[in-house]
């Protein structure tokens, strides 16, 4: 798995272990082993990589890694994020799958995309067939990665899927994502450690998924007979006021007495149709189904912080 200290790779690695698994974590240092040392090895370096896949012979393959910008952080140079964002969503994954065709051909992989290879869409809810246009760094390299598995598909006639994952959280999140800065910021005004929390626009609409979730779905599509990519989403939009409705209600607060509006937080040109995602085509493959629904993944997240800070 690589990507094993993220999110989905933490949620992920316990949820197949769980099922009996034997999980090999690949972190950006290298390959992570169960007393926590290190093995080193370079996903850039092709016979570094060819070596590995041929000492384990993996089943699958969850290719997870992400390189994150935050939209509120200061993009710096865009030819400096886009060739970062190239390594890690596709040169990194370009040696898997290579190294597979050689020496694993059996081997399954799983690629995690993201809806943002959507761009600002036309229509809504966005499926497998709607046009992929991405406008940022994040979205046009992800798009890349799932080239790479529609070509070994083809070409090598390897068992490569994408996931096209809409916005999913979980405890585990990063600090810039505005799932934790809220989560954080309730408990925060709950203990009078600040009045305040300072967001953009409340009438963004979002898919939300628990993290979860999407994780239970990751082997099911491995375990399907034929390669497909799929659209992993609630299918369900929620503004950011209901959000923050259910996380202050969680710990008995209004939060119209304690959210701030201000537009200059806004730093990108909203889109005219949000992303929205259509995950028919999964639960009909696979017959998953999310099992937290909205409420439950806001209040959880806001506990989970309660606990953390305790």
């Amino acid at each position: 798995m690589v990507g094993a200290l993220g999110q989905d790779g933490t949620l992920l690695s316990r949820y197949l272990r769980s099922k009996g698994y034997r999980v090999v974590a690949v972190t950006r240092q290298g390959v992570l082993k169960s007393d926590g040392s290190v093995d080193t090895l370079d996903l850039l370096n092709m016979s570094g990589v060819e070596a590995f896949i041929a000492a384990i012979l993996p089943d699958e393959i969850y290719f997870l890694a992400a390189h994150h910008h935050s939209s509120d952080q200061d993009a710096g140079d865009l030819g400096t994020l886009l060739q970062q964002s190239h390594e890690t969503h596709g040169l990194r994954f370009l040696s898997l799958l290579q190294a597979c065709a050689k020496r694993s051909p059996e081997t399954r992989l799983f690629y995690a995309s993201s809806a943002l290879v959507f761009g600002h869409p036309e229509s809504r809810p966005q499926d497998e067939a709607t046009p992929m246009r991405p406008a940022c760094a994040y979205g046009v390299t992800k798009l890349f990665g799932m080239g790479l598995c529609e070509i070994f598909r083809r070409d090598h006639g390897l068992f490569c899927s994408a996931g096209i994952l809409f916005n999913h959280e979980s405890p585990l999140r990063q600090q810039q994502f505005v799932s934790r800065k809220i989560s954080k910021a309730v408990i925060a005004i709950k203990r009078g450690i600040q009045t305040e929390l300072v967001l953009g626009s409340l009438d963004t609409e979002i898919d939300w998924s628990a993290a979860e979730d999407f994780v239970r779905a990751m082997p099911a599509v491995l375990a399907l007979d034929a390669p497909r990519d799929f659209v992993f989403a609630s299918g369900k939009l929620h503004s950011l006021r209901e959000f923050c409705a259910i996380a202050f209600s969680t710990v008995g607060l209004d939060f119209r007495n304690h959210v701030k509006v201000a537009e200059a937080l806004v730093v990108r040109k909203p889109r005219t149709i949000p992303l929205h995602g259509n995950p028919a085509r999964l639960m009909q493959a696979t017959g998953w189904r999310p099992e937290i629904n909205f409420e439950q993944l806001v209040s959880g997240l806001v506990q989970a912080e309660m606990d953390r800070t305790r």
